[in-house]
C-alpha cells in the first residue's frame, strides 16, 4: 500500500471484529501490528457483530499491550507503571507513584525499599543510565523530587542480568523520560487544593517568599555572614551595651535576619498549587530524516501539619530522669501539649528533549533535566521535652506569650536584666526548630542507537550522562541541644559522569544474541558542614551575648575545617549470551566485572561531644574488583503461562557518608557520626589513641555480597489481564550496619559503620494481579471494570555482630542471654496494594479506588541513646475522578480525595528481645509504648488539563 495513515480492520472468528484508526504505513516495507484481538461473548453471533463496536487508535492500541507485552518477553522479572497508572492513582510525584509497585515501600516517603532491601540495595537509573544522589546522608536517589508529568513511566526490575549494575540486589528503578508522539501535543494543566489539616494553624516562619512556591528558598537564609551585622561582645548586665545591641539588632536594614524570622508564627495555609505544560512534535527534515522535540515545564507547591501526640520514655524512679538505655525499668510519661510540624514544599521542574531519526537505522538523541524541590519545616514542641523520643537531654526554651505587653509574641524584649525573646520563667517552655532543604539536579543525557543495513544482526547503543546534584540546609535552627540552642548549616555538591556502551549480535531467527557493553560512573562529592551554638542558656548571663535569640559572633563555630571531598570511580564490563534454542526457552546469562575506588578525605571535631576529634590512624582504601555472575531462564509453558526462574550475586558498596573520616553531629537525632575509613582513633595527651573500634577486624569498611535466587510463575490470559505468584530468597554476606562506637565520647553517643560478620537471610512471597472483570465472566456488561493489586510478605533477620554483643554487655544494654537476631532496618513485614477501576468510554468518565497497606518496620535500634523504635502498620486509601469535557474537545477535569480514611499514623517502642521493661502511665507492664500518634489529614485537590 502507498504510504499513510490507514484504518485496518481485524477479522477473527471467536473474537470481536475492530477497527485501529491512524495507523501509520511505511511505503516500500512490510509493515506488521501484533494488535491482540478482544475475545467475542459467548452469545453473539459472528454474523451480527459490526466493525464500528469496537475502534481504537493504533497509539491507544499499542498503549493497552505495551505494557503487559514487555512484562511478558523481558529477560527478567519486570515491572512497570506507565503514565496512564500515573494519573489513575493521582501520583504527584515518582515517590508517590511507585508504592504501587509490587515489593516497593517507601523510607522517609522520599527512598524506594525494595523487597524489603534499603537504598544501598538498589540503583535508580535516568533512561536506563545510573542516576547518582545528592543527600549527604543516603546512598538512595530522593524519588519524591521527581514530578511524574515528566515521565512516561517507571521500569523496575527485581532480578539481575550482566547488563545491569552489580549494586542491583533489590532492583533497579528505570524513570523513564517523556517519549516523541507521532503527532502533535499541546497540553496545558492547573490545578489546586487543600489538606484538612492545614487551615488557620499552620507553621512557618517570616522567612518564606513567593520563591518557596519554586523550591528556592535557600538564598533567603545563609546564615554564614548574618552574624557580621553585631560587633559585640556584649554584656548584658551593661545598659549602654544593651542599647547599642539592640540598636543594630532592630535596624530596619538588618531586622530582617534577626529572631524574629527564626520563630515559628501561625498563618492560614496557602492553597496548593499546581501547573504543567507539554510540547512536542515531530519534524520531517527530509524524507529519510526527522527531528523530535519535547518541551515540558511542571511546578507544584503544598502546605501541611500536624499535631502529634508524643510520650516520652523515662526512669521508672519518679524522678522523671532521661534513662540511658539498657537493662532496666522505664515507664512513659505522656506531655500535657502536642508537638506541631509545619512543612512548605515547592517544587520545580523542567525538560528539554531532542531527538534525531535518520533512515530508521541512526537514533541520536539529547535530553536536559533540572528540578528543585525546597521544603521548610518549623517544628513547635510544646510544655517540656526537648524531643520526647527517650534519651534526649530537656531543655528549657521559651513560651510562646507576649510578655512584655507589646501586642507582639516572641520579639526582643529589653525590660529587665537584659536583651531576649518575650519570655516567661516556669513550666511552661517550648522547643523550636526551623529547617530548609533545597534539593537541585541538572542532569545532561545523550544517547543513540545505531543498526546498519549491510549489518542488520548488529545493533549498538550508547548513552552518557552528566549531573550537577546539590543539596543546601542554609539554616538549621534548634533550641534543644543538650548543650545549648546550636545553627547548622550543611552543603553538599556532587558532580557525576556517566558512560555507557553496549553491542548486541542477532545469531539466528530465534533471536539468540550475544551482547557486550562496558560502562563508567564517576562522582567527585563536596560536603561543607558549619555549626554554631550558645555561650550562654539565659538572657540574663552574665557572660557576653551569646544566647540564641540573636545572629550574632558570640555564637562558637565548629564544625569540619575546610571541605570534605570523596571520590567513587566504578568501572564495568560485561558479557552476556540470550540463548533461544526452541520458541519456549529462553536462556540468559553471563558475567560482569566492576573495579570500584572509593575514597573520602577531611578532617574536624565535634565539640558538642566533649571536643571529640578521631583522626585517621590507618587507612583502608577501597579499591576491588568482583566478578559478577547471573543466569535466568524464561519457559513458555503455553501461550499465555511463563515460568522464570534466576539466580544472581550482587553486591553493596559503602555510602560517602559511612567513610566520612571526621564526625558531624546528625541535626535529627542529636547524634555524633563518624565514618569508617580505617583505624579511626582519638589521640588523648599522656594516654596514646582511644580507638573508636576497639577490635581491629572492623576497621575499614568492604564491600557487602549477595546471593539472590527467584521463582516466579506468569498469567496472561489477555491483553488486559495477569496474574503472577513469586517466592525469593537473598542472603546478604558482610552486610554494613550502623553501630554504636567504643571509642565514646561522655557527652553524646558517637555511632560508626562496620561490617557484620553474620549473613541476613531473606525470603518472600509476591502475588500480583490485574484483572478485567468482562473479560473475566465473558461478560460484555461489565468491560468497563477492572481490579488488580499485589501482596508481599517479607521475612528477613540477622545475628548481631560480636562487636554489638560486646559493646552492649560491657553497657548493660542486654543480658548475655537475650536472642542474638534482630530484623533489617526499614524492612515491613507486609506491602500490599488494592485498586478498582470503573472506566466509561462512552461518557468520558473513569474512577479509581486504591489502597496501600506497609506493615510495621524499624528504624532504630537499641542503643545506649535509644530504644528500639518501629513505624507501626499503616493502611492509606485514596479516590480518584475524572471527567472529559464534551462540549469542550480536548478539556478534562480530575477531582482526587487522597488518604480520605485519615488513619492514625504512629510510631512505637517495643520490648522485643531486650531485658527491659516498659510501663504505660498507670505503672503496668506492657510489650509496646506508642512514642508519637498523629493524623495527616484528607488531602483533596481539583485540576483542568486541556490538550489541543
Amino acid at each position: 500500500a502507498p504510504a499513510g495513515e490507514y484504518t485496518v480492520s481485524f477479522v477473527k472468528t471467536g473474537y470481536i471484529e475492530a477497527n485501529v484508526t491512524d495507523y501509520a504505513i511505511v511505503g516500500g516495507e512490510v509493515s506488521v501490528f501484533p494488535f491482540g484481538l478482544p475475545p467475542r461473548p459467548a452469545d453473539m453471533s459472528d454474523e451480527v457483530y459490526e466493525l464500528q463496536d469496537f475502534t481504537v487508535t493504533a497509539e491507544e492500541a499499542n498503549q493497552l499491550m505495551m505494557q503487559l507485552d514487555l512484562q511478558k518477553l523481558s529477560i527478567g522479572q519486570l515491572d512497570i507503571m506507565s503514565a496512564e497508572e500515573f494519573s489513575k492513582f493521582a501520583a504527584s510525584d515518582i515517590a508517590d507513584a511507585i508504592k504501587n509497585i509490587t515489593g516497593v515501600s517507601l523510607s522517609d516517603g522520599k527512598y524506594a525499599v525494595v523487597r524489603g532491601l534499603n537504598d544501598r540495595y538498589s540503583v535508580t537509573r535516568l533512561n536506563g543510565i545510573n542516576l547518582p544522589s545528592p543527600d549527604p546522608d543516603r546512598a538512595a536517589v530522593p524519588l519524591d523530587v521527581f514530578p511524574t508529568g515528566i515521565f512516561s513511566g517507571i521500569e523496575t526490575r527485581k532480578t539481575n542480568t550482566p547488563d545491569m549494575p552489580g549494586e542491583a540486589s533489590g532492583g533497579v528503578i528505570d524513570l523513564k523520560l517523556l517519549k516523541l508522539s507521532q503527532e502533535r501535543i499541546l497540553k496545558f494543566s492547573v490545578g489546586t487544593g487543600f489538606n484538612t489539616n492545614s487551615q488557620d494553624d499552620w507553621l512557618t516562619t517570616e522567612r518564606s517568599s513567593s520563591a518557596y512556591f519554586f523550591g528556592s528558598g535557600a538564598d533567603d537564609r545563609d546564615f554564614a555572614s548574618s552574624g557580621d551585622f553585631v560587633a559585640g561582645p556584649y554584656d548584658v548586665t551593661n545598659q549602654d551595651d544593651i542599647d547599642e545591641f539592640v540598636s543594630v539588632v532592630q535596624d530596619p536594614i538588618t531586622f530582617d535576619t534577626g529572631i524574629s524570622k527564626l520563630v515559628p508564627v501561625r498563618k492560614a495555609a496557602p492553597f496548593d498549587t499546581k501547573f504543567s505544560f507539554l510540547y512536542s512534535d515531530i519534524f520531517e527534515v527530509s524524507s529519510k530524516q526527522s527531528l523530535g522535540i519535547v518541551l515540558a515545564v511542571d511546578q507544584s507547591a503544598k502546605a501541611r501539619y500536624t499535631k502529634q501526640d508524643v510520650n516520652r520514655i523515662s526512669e521508672n524512679t519518679g524522678s522523671g530522669a532521661d534513662p540511658v538505655f539498657g537493662v532496666g525499668d522505664y515507664m512513659v510519661n505522656s506531655w500535657d501539649e502536642t508537638r506541631q510540624i509545619g512543612t512548605f514544599e515547592g517544587k520545580v521542574s523542567g525538560l528539554v528533549g531532542v531527538t534525531y531519526d535518520y533512515d530508521e537505522l541512526h537514533t541520536i538523541g539529547f535530553n536536559f533535566l533540572a528540578t528543585r524541590t525546597g521544603i521548610e519545616t518549623s517544628i513547635l514542641n510544646e510544655s517540656g521535652s526537648a524531643w520526647g523520643d527517650g534519651g534526649q537531654n530537656t531543655t528549657t526554651t521559651f513560651d510562646e506569650a507576649d510578655v512584655n505587653n507589646d501586642g507582639v509574641v516572641n520579639d526582643l524584649d529589653v525590660s529587665g536584666n537584659g536583651v531576649g525573646l518575650d519570655q516567661a520563667s516556669g513550666s511552661g517552655t517550648a522547643y523550636l526548630r526551623t529547617n530548609y532543604n533545597q534539593r537541585t539536579m541538572f542532569a545532561y543525557i545523550f544517547n543513540g542507537e545505531h543498526t546498519f543495513e549491510d549489518l542488520e544482526w548488529l545493533t549498538l547503543n550508547w548513552a552518557a550522562l552528566m549531573a550537577e546534584n546539590e543539596q543546601l540546609e542554609p539554616d538549621t535552627f534548634d533550641t534543644r541541644g543538650p548543650f545549648g540552642p546550636y545553627r547548622i548549616s550543611r552543603e553538599t555538591t556532587q558532580d557525576s559522569i556517566g558512560l555507557n556502551f553496549s553491542a548486541r549480535a542477532q545469531l539466528d531467527e530465534r533471536s539468540t544474541a550475544i551482547e557486550v557493553g562496558v560502562s563508567r560512573d564517576e562522582s567527585e562529592r563536596e560536603f561543607v558542614q558549619k555549626q554554631k551554638r550558645s555561650e550562654a542558656t539565659t538572657r540574663t548571663d552574665s557572660t557576653p551575648i551569646g544566647t540564641f535569640l540573636y545572629y550574632e559572633r558570640n555564637f562558637i563555630d565548629e564544625g569540619i575545617a575546610g571541605e570534605a571531598t570523596g571520590e567513587r570511580e566504578i568501572d564495568a564490563i560485561y558479557g552476556m549470551l540470550d540463548y533461544k534454542p526452541t520458541d519456549w526457552l529462553q536462556v540468559v546469562g553471563g558475567f560482569r566485572v566492576e573495579t570500584s575506588v572509593i575514597s573520602y578525605d577531611g578532617f574536624g571535631s565535634a565539640p558538642q561531644a566533649g571536643n571529640y576529634t578521631p583522626e585517621l590512624v590507618e587507612v583502608s582504601p577501597i579499591d576491588q574488583r568482583d566478578v559478577i555472575p547471573s543466569i535466568g531462564v524464561n519457559i513458555d509453558l503455553t501461550d499465555e503461562l511463563v515460568l522464570r526462574f534466576a539466580y544472581s550475586e550482587t553486591i553493596a558498596r559503602p555510602t560517602y557518608r559511612e567513610l566520612q573520616p571526621f564526625p558531624i553531629l546528625n541535626p535529627l537525632t542529636n547524634e555524633v557520626e563518624v565514618g569508617n575509613s580505617g583505624y579511626m582513633g582519638q589521640v588523648a595527651p599522656g594516654v596514646g589513641i582511644n580507638p573508636v573500634l576497639r577490635d581491629p577486624a572492623y576497621r575499614g569498611l568492604q564491600i557487602a555480597e549477595l546471593k539472590n535466587a527467584d521463582i516466579r510463575l506468569e498469567w496472561y490470559p489477555s491483553e488486559e489481564s495477569f496474574y503472577a505468584f513469586g517466592v525469593f530468597a537473598k542472603e546478604v554476606g558482610n552486610p554494613i550496619e550502623r553501630i554504636e562506637a567504643f571509642g565514646q565520647t561522655a557527652d553524646l553517643p558517637v555511632f560508626t559503620y562496620i561490617n557484620n560478620e553474620n549473613s541476613a537471610d531473606m525470603f518472600g512471597v509476591e502475588i500480583e494481579w490485574q484483572q478485567n472483570l468482562g473479560r473475566l465472566f465473558d461478560a460484555e456488561s461489565l468491560d468497563w471494570l477492572s481490579v488488580g493489586g499485589n501482596f508481599t510478605f517479607i521475612e528477613a533477620s540477622v545475628e548481631r555482630s560480636a562487636a554489638e554483643l560486646e559493646y552492649a554487655e560491657i553497657e548493660g544494654i542486654r543480658t548475655s542471654d537475650a536472642s542474638d537476631e534482630r530484623p533489617l532496618y526499614d524492612q515491613p513485614d507486609i506491602i500490599a496494594n488494592l485498586f478498582l477501576n470503573a472506566r466509561f468510554e462512552e461518557i468520558g468518565s473513569e474512577l479509581t479506588l486504591s489502597m496501600n497497606h506497609t506493615g510495621d518496620r524499624l528504624t532504630s535500634a537499641l542503643s545506649t541513646s535509644s530504644q528500639d523504635i518501629y513505624e507501626d502498620a499503616i493502611t492509606t486509601v485514596n479516590l480518584v475522578y475524572s471527567q472529559d469535557i464534551p462540549w469542550v474537545d480536548g478539556l478534562s477535569i480530575k477531582l482526587a480525595a487522597k488518604n480520605i480514611t485519615d488513619p492514625v499514623f504512629s510510631r512505637k517502642t517495643t520490648k522485643g528481645d531486650n531485658d527491659i521493661l516498659l510501663r504505660d502511665e498507670l505503672g503496668n507492664l506492657q510489650d509496646e509504648i506508642s512514642l508519637e500518634s498523629y493524623r495527616k489529614g484528607i488531602s483533596h485537590s481539583i485540576s483542568a488539563t486541556y490538550e489541543f
